[in-house]
C-alpha cells in the first residue's frame, strides 16, 4: 500500500510541475521574456532532487509537446531541444554528485552557441 502511495505522489508531482512550468513559459513567451530561462528549474528539481531523471525527461517532453499544441509545433520542438540538454546534464550532476563541475559543464556553452546558429 505504501509503495503505491509513493508512486501516486510522484505522478501527481510530475503533473503539477508540468502544469506550472507550462503556464510559466506561456507567461514568459507572451509577457516577460527573460523568465523563459528559468523554465528548466522546475524539471531539474523534479528530476535531480526529487524523483529521478526519467521523471525529468517525461515532464519536459510532455510540457514541450503541450506548448507545441498551444502555440505551434516548431516552438514546442525548439523549447525541447533548447532546454533538454541543460536539464539532463544538471540532473546527471545532481544524481552522481559530480565533484568536478567544470569538467561536465564545459561543453554546454559550446552546445548553445552551435544550437542557436544551426
Amino acid at each position: 500500500m505504501n509503495i503505491n502511495r509513493k508512486k501516486e505522489n510522484k505522478i501527481f508531482e510530475t503533473i503539477f510541475i508540468i502544469a506550472i512550468a507550462t503556464i510559466f513559459i506561456l507567461v514568459g513567451i507572451y509577457y516577460i521574456p527573460w523568465i523563459i530561462f528559468l523554465y528548466p528549474i522546475f524539471f531539474i528539481v523534479l528530476g535531480g532532487v526529487r524523483n529521478g531523471i526519467i521523471y525529468n525527461l517525461i515532464g519536459l517532453t510532455i510540457s514541450s509537446l503541450s506548448l507545441g499544441l498551444m502555440i505551434d509545433r516548431i516552438s514546442g520542438i525548439f523549447i525541447l531541444l533548447t532546454f533538454a540538454p541543460l536539464s539532463i546534464v544538471l540532473n546527471y550532476i545532481i544524481e552522481k554528485k559530480e565533484e568536478n563541475l567544470l569538467k561536465v559543464l564545459r561543453f554546454l556553452p559550446l552546445y548553445y552557441c552551435f544550437h542557436f546558429y544551426w
